[in-house]
């Protein structure tokens, strides 16, 4: 898209909007990516309708450090930005 019919106020709001878009399929790529981890690390009989409790187990683990680790990432971000 060719944005230089738009003022520079409409420019800078679509490029926001790329920015976060952007933002959010980062955030959905970690996810994915984090979550197959923890399938492949944790799963053993993917051709069940259910997880063993030592797959479940695993899995809470795994998810459980992805979310603490990625708390301390993101409050480093402000810390950072905010000095």
């Amino acid at each position: 898209m060719d944005n230089t019919q738009f003022d520079d106020a409409t420019q800078r709001e679509i490029a926001q909007v790329i920015e976060e878009e952007a933002g959010k399929k980062h955030i959905q790529d970690v996810t994915s990516g984090h979550t197959m981890r923890c399938w492949e690390t944790c799963v053993f009989d993917a051709k069940s309708s259910t997880l063993s409790s030592r797959e479940s187990v695993c899995f809470e683990n795994c998810v459980s450090r992805f979310l603490e680790s990625s708390g301390i990432v993101v409050n480093r971000i402000r810390a950072k930005s905010q000095e």
